[in-house]
Protein backbone atom coordinates (compact mmCIF):
# COMPACT_ATOMS: atom_id res chain seq x y z
CA UNK A 1 0.00 0.00 0.00
CA UNK A 2 1.56 3.35 -0.98
CA UNK A 3 1.92 6.02 1.67
CA UNK A 4 1.70 9.64 0.60
CA UNK A 5 4.31 12.00 2.01
CA UNK A 6 4.04 15.71 1.33
CA UNK A 7 7.09 17.37 -0.18
CA UNK A 8 9.87 18.11 2.32
CA UNK A 9 9.20 21.86 2.18
CA UNK A 10 5.57 21.30 3.22
CA UNK A 11 6.70 18.96 5.98
CA UNK A 12 8.94 21.73 7.33
CA UNK A 13 6.02 24.16 7.26
CA UNK A 14 3.83 21.67 9.12
CA UNK A 15 6.51 21.18 11.80
CA UNK A 16 6.96 24.95 12.16
CA UNK A 17 3.20 25.40 12.61
CA UNK A 18 3.06 22.65 15.22
CA UNK A 19 6.00 24.23 17.10
CA UNK A 20 4.36 27.67 16.97
CA UNK A 21 1.12 26.22 18.34
CA UNK A 22 3.00 24.49 21.17
CA UNK A 23 4.82 27.74 22.03
CA UNK A 24 1.54 29.65 21.97
CA UNK A 25 0.00 27.12 24.37
CA UNK A 26 3.03 27.42 26.68
CA UNK A 27 2.83 31.23 26.71
CA UNK A 28 -0.93 31.25 27.28
CA UNK A 29 -0.52 28.86 30.20
CA UNK A 30 2.12 31.18 31.70
CA UNK A 31 -0.22 34.17 31.28
CA UNK A 32 -3.10 32.31 32.93
CA UNK A 33 -0.87 31.22 35.84
CA UNK A 34 0.46 34.76 36.26
CA UNK A 35 -3.06 36.22 36.25
CA UNK A 36 -4.15 33.70 38.88
CA UNK A 37 -1.22 34.68 41.12
CA UNK A 38 -2.15 38.36 40.69
CA UNK A 39 -5.76 37.65 41.67
CA UNK A 40 -4.66 35.66 44.73
CA UNK A 41 -2.21 38.38 45.81
CA UNK A 42 -4.88 41.06 45.42
CA UNK A 43 -7.33 38.99 47.44
CA UNK A 44 -4.76 38.48 50.17
CA UNK A 45 -4.02 42.22 50.26
CA UNK A 46 -7.73 42.92 50.66
CA UNK A 47 -8.01 40.39 53.48
CA UNK A 48 -4.96 41.89 55.20
CA UNK A 49 -6.53 45.35 55.05
CA UNK A 50 -4.16 46.63 52.41
CA UNK A 51 -5.05 49.32 49.94
CA UNK A 52 -5.30 48.33 46.30
CA UNK A 53 -4.33 50.99 43.78
CA UNK A 54 -4.95 50.74 40.05
CA UNK A 55 -1.95 50.99 37.80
Amino acid sequence: MPIYLPPLEKQHVMVALAQAAAEERRLLTRLIDNRQRMIEATGQQLLDGGVITES
